[in-house]
């Protein structure tokens, strides 16, 4: 940081009240040489020749191409024989040289440069460091000869040994815990960027990274640690670093307010802002004479704070943080350009501003990119849950269609084999009857009775069958309607129906009484109940004893009700119980040539409307059993409806 240089030959006094001195600017004297040709013998030869040309304004900006001479005396009146040092701020000096008198008169000289290796340095420490001889009671003139890559001017602390490594030790201490942190954030950012691959916490991580790089130039940091054999790093990492960092934040901030969709005029001037910039970065790696105050940078940024807080206050989502942050960053960019102007007072407070103001800036930034990419995170959220509930819905729908689809194709082929055996056994009977007719007008010896007899009959099988094909075609598309069924009522009814074409060997028992209220679609179920009496009066055994039988009983819950119907007929061979339930099966014609196949398939199609199941258990020469498992539809209807229904 810049000093004030007065050009009057005065002497700093050390005393045993302070251990640290600040060399104030009435107590320094210099000369510049343009020419980069004195030595330290021409200069001693007339001293005051040299430094009354000396100009107040020199001092204020280092001219790189020239070396300048300074001159200070200090006067030891201490009481002890402590051992001093002088700490010179810029680590950028090209080349110092510290030239004392000895014991002798003769001036000897200490060679310090911050343009070699870190490791030539006479103690190694960030800045440059020169002890002075003086003991108490003397006093002593000092000549440096300086030269510095940049146009900071030199700064010069004198400090007592113990002090001096006291305060570097604490120094040292913070500025560890400053990188500490700007290392645990920089190193969280760039595991989150490619973890989320999130643009805001990527400029961030950029930005963050830049301002590490700089504060590491500015303070030598840098060069002690990471670069140390590359001096050439202090001259020009400062402006790049400086540089990336400013462009950084300013993406980071175009991501964080969406310039590019609420404010696109800005976007553009965002960009000239970058070109300009670059231009301004090559002009100062190429002459770093010119001026290093940031003035483009807080304009664009106080521009932004502009944006910032008049999207807040349209109830836009932008961080709270994210104004602080950028409140602390002017702040930060102030203070580092007062420093230029050389109106800031060097003192402690002054010199850790450079670091509290900056990490408090990037604090609240990197909460503003927390905040920002957790809102981004909830709405992507939000964005793929719609996105998983329409991709649901459509493998739904799709898996239905497919579902249809193959229900369709079901459909179509049980239609196909419907019609291919309705046309089969239609046939049958048309063909009889054909048949019937040719041979009666050819026979004339055979009464015209016996073949009429036999048409008759074939016109009653293919009534049964048009019959049996009507009644399917209406279990497959009545409408349900539930209503209260008496089992034993039905049951009754059925038997009822069937008198006059049953034999007096067969007989129909019930031994069961109803305990529970069953609801079920009636007609459907009385078509099962019709064709299962008759399917065991078809197929009765006539040698049993002392008659065929059928026994119905049921089995009650509150859901369902199994019916098993029991008889003693011929029974049904093992290897076609699983085809009984076909269309147009019959198991032995012999048996029963009045069957037309469909009386189980009925029973099968009418149970599966019913949401109901049914089993089949068989022996030959014993008998069948038929087990229902009926739905009760008690709970699915509305029982004031029926109540009122059954009133009427």
């Amino acid at each position: 940081m810049p000093i004030r240089a007065l050009y009057s030959q005065s002497t700093l006094v050390l005393t045993d009240a302070s251990m640290e001195y600040i060399i104030p600017n009435h107590k320094i004297e210099i000369y510049k040489d343009q020419g980069l040709n004195l030595d330290i013998a021409t200069v001693l030869s007339d001293s005051t020749l040299f430094f009354s040309k000396a100009s107040n304004e020199d001092f204020k900006s280092i001219d790189i191409e020239a070396d300048y001479w300074i001159r200070f005396s200090v006067y030891n009146n201490t009481s002890k024989d402590f051992r001093w040092f002088i700490e010179e701020y810029n680590f950028n000096a090209e080349h110092l040289v510290v030239y004392y008198q000895n014991s002798t008169g003769k001036y000897d000289s200490l060679a310090l440069t911050g343009s070699n290796d870190f490791t030539q340095r006479f103690i190694n420490h960030k800045n440059l460091v020169f002890p002075i001889p003086a003991s108490p009671g003397e006093s002593n003139i000092y000549y440096l000869k300086y030269k510095s890559n940049t146009a900071t001017p030199p700064q010069f602390i004198v400090r007592e040994a113990n002090y001096f490594i006291s305060y570097a030790i604490n120094e040292y201490f913070l500025i560890g815990i400053f990188y500490g942190i700007l290392g645990l954030i920089t190193l969280n950012s760039i595991i989150s960027f490619f973890k989320y691959r999130n643009s805001n916490i990527g400029y961030f991580s950029v930005f963050i990274c830049s301002v590490v790089l700089f504060f590491l130039s500015i303070d030598g940091i840098g060069f002690q640690y990471l670069w140390s054999s590359m001096p050439v790093l202090n001259k020009i990492g400062k402006p790049v670093f400086h540089f990336c960092s400013i462009i950084g934040f300013v993406l980071f901030s175009a991501e964080v307010l969406k310039v590019r969709y609420i404010y696109p005029a800005f976007d553009k001037y965002i960009l000239v802002f970058i070109g300009l910039r670059m231009i301004y970065l090559i002009l100062q790696i190429i002459w770093p004479q010119i001026i290093t105050i940031p003035y483009i940078d807080i304009l664009l940024i106080f521009l932004i704070l502009i944006v910032a807080v008049q999207s807040k206050m349209a109830n836009s989502v932008i961080p709270m943080f994210f104004i602080a942050g950028i409140g602390f960053m002017l702040a930060a960019l102030i203070v580092y350009s007062l420093s230029f102007l050389d109106n800031l007072q060097v003192n402690n407070f002054a010199f850790y501003s450079f670091y509290m103001v900056p990490l408090l800036s990037i604090l609240c930034f990197y909460q503003s990119a927390e905040e920002a990419f957790k809102i981004q995170q909830s709405k992507q959220n939000d964005h793929d849950l719609i996105n998983s509930e329409l991709e649901n819905k459509v493998n739904e729908k799709t898996q239905e269609l497919l579902l249809n689809s193959k229900l369709v194709e079901d459909r179509i082929k049980a239609q196909d084999t419907f019609i291919f055996k309705v046309t089969h056994d239609l046939k049958g009977p048309l063909r009889s009857i054909v048949g019937l007719v040719k041979s009666a007008r050819i026979d004339k010896k055979t009464a015209p009775e016996i073949y009429l007899d036999y048409i008759l009959k074939s016109c009653e099988r293919l009534e049964t069958v048009i019959s049996d094909l009507l009644t399917i075609s209406r279990t497959t598309s009545k409408d349900l309607q539930f209503s209260k069924v008496d089992f034993k009522v039905m049951i009754s009814d059925v038997v009822e129906s069937f008198k006059g074409n049953s034999e007096d060997n067969f007989e129909v028992i019930t031994d069961f009484e109803q305990s529970v209220d069953f609801y079920t679609e009636n007609t459907l179920l009385y078509s099962v109940f019709q064709n299962l009496i008759e399917n065991a009066m078809n197929y009765r055994n006539p040698d049993a004893l002392p008659n065929s039988y059928l026994h119905i009983s049921i089995k009650e819950s509150s859901d369902q009700t199994v019916v098993y119907f029991k008889d003693n007929g011929i029974g049904i061979p093992e290897e076609f119980i699983a085809k009984v339930f076909d269309m147009f099966y019959r198991v032995e014609e012999r048996h029963n040539n009045k069957s037309t196949g469909l009386g189980l398939y009925l029973v099968k199609i009418g149970l599966n409307r019913l949401q109901s199941t049914v089993e089949v258990q068989s022996k030959i020469g014993e008998g069948t059993t038929f087990i229902l498992k009926l739905k009760n539809f008690y709970a699915d209807i509305d029982h004031k409806e029926s109540r009122k229904l059954e009133l009427v």
